[in-house]
């Protein structure tokens, strides 16, 4: 991740809280600390937080099978994490927890991709040979692994475009409703604000969920 990162300046201002060190990480890391640590935020989202959980609850009666099962419980448990953690970030719901999520939905393709890079990061960092340390072109799996990065970082810049845009049309001195993300932009910048966006959302539902 840092390797991708720090290759590409142009797109990414920093490698990230998850895989910076030294005064890259802490230039990063003081700009979040704040809006992400304060022990009140948490009763702005748990609200929100009991009525995602509720539509989890009601997914899980709704495919429970007669002898209660439930097919994919896995997934429906991926959907509720994306659901919670992109909700905390930008204060929106993605509606991953609908009926009528379509297997092509930008939900599902986020935790197809949750899987593969975590699948890929695995098989890239313990290769044997790992080439691509060296020839990164030449190695499959890192140029998949690259793709995948790529789209988890294009749809969180699109998120926090559109908060950048409703910060233009908010009250400077009134910031008490902004969102998680909204506050991380003004400490900081919009693609500062991406690369958080990124980490928190690939971590948080793979590890929320499992």
């Amino acid at each position: 991740m840092r390797m991708m990162r720090e290759q590409n300046p142009e797109v990414y201002s920093s490698a990230g809280v998850a895989a910076a060190n030294g005064e890259s990480w802490h230039h990063i890391r003081t700009r979040s600390q704040v809006p992400m640590l304060r022990p009140e935020i948490m009763r702005t989202y748990l609200p929100q937080m009991n009525v995602i959980a509720d539509d989890l609850i009601r997914r899980i009666r709704l495919l429970r099978l007669p002898n209660h099962q439930v097919p994919m419980l896995i997934n429906e448990l991926f959907k509720w994490a994306l659901e919670s953690v992109t909700y905390i970030l930008f204060n929106e719901r993605m509606g991953c927890l609908d009926d009528n999520v379509s297997p092509d939905s930008i939900s599902q393709r986020y935790i197809k991709a949750v899987n593969e890079f975590f699948q890929l990061s695995a098989k890239v960092e313990l290769s044997s040979m790992p080439i691509w340390r060296v020839f990164p072109s030449l190695s499959p799996s890192y140029q998949k692994l690259k793709k995948v990065h790529d789209f988890f970082f294009e749809h969180a810049m699109k998120y926090v475009q559109s908060k950048v845009k409703d910060l233009d049309k908010i009250d400077p001195d009134d910031t008490s409703d902004l969102s998680l993300m909204e506050k991380l932009i003004l400490r900081g910048s919009p693609r500062d604000a991406s690369i958080m966006a990124v980490d928190a959302m690939a971590a948080g539902i793979d590890t929320v969920s499992k």
